[in-house]
């Protein structure tokens, strides 16, 4: 009886461990693979329940990928909506690393940033843009223009 219980006993450690190594071997990530597109364009939601709404697009005349999910992005255009799908504002630089898994997007270079009523126009030097916490942050060379901005008289 123990030479049975013995072998049943292996027989289930092996089992179990065929069963882990196999797991194991599908949890491995997958390849991908490295090359340049032109017209790259990608679409980010929002989360549920408003999965179905956009929440910005990220297009690039073209896209270089550089590792899994991290690309350089030449001739960006990013537009950021509100939960309405009113326009909320446009990026455009002229190229940027654009981190998917992230939702990032970065430059060290030249960055034009208008709000969605075309109101407010903002040049620069230097972003990044971080999806998930929606803040954009110019780093240098900052200019603006408000157009459109009367300045409420103060009653005594």
């Amino acid at each position: 009886m123990t030479g049975l219980k013995t072998r049943t006993l292996l027989l289930f450690a092996g089992v179990a461990l065929l069963a882990l190594t196999w797991s194991f071997a599908r949890a491995q990530p997958k390849p991908f693979t490295i090359g340049t597109a032109s017209d790259f364009s990608t679409s980010i939601y929002y989360d549920p329940p408003l999965q179905d709404k956009l929440k910005a697009t990220v297009i690039a005349a073209e896209a270089e990928q550089k590792t899994d999910g991290l690309f350089l992005l030449k001739k960006l255009k990013l537009d950021a909506f509100r939960e309405t799908g009113e326009r909320e504002l446009t990026v455009e630089a002229p190229e940027c690393l654009f981190d998917s898994s992230a939702q990032t997007a970065s430059s060290a270079g030249a960055v034009r940033v208008q709000s969605g009523d075309g109101r407010l126009l903002l040049e620069g030097v230097g972003f990044l843009w971080q999806q998930k916490t929606e803040h954009l942050t110019i780093s240098n060379k900052i200019s603006t223009v408000i157009t459109g901005f009367r300045p409420t008289k103060k009653e005594p």
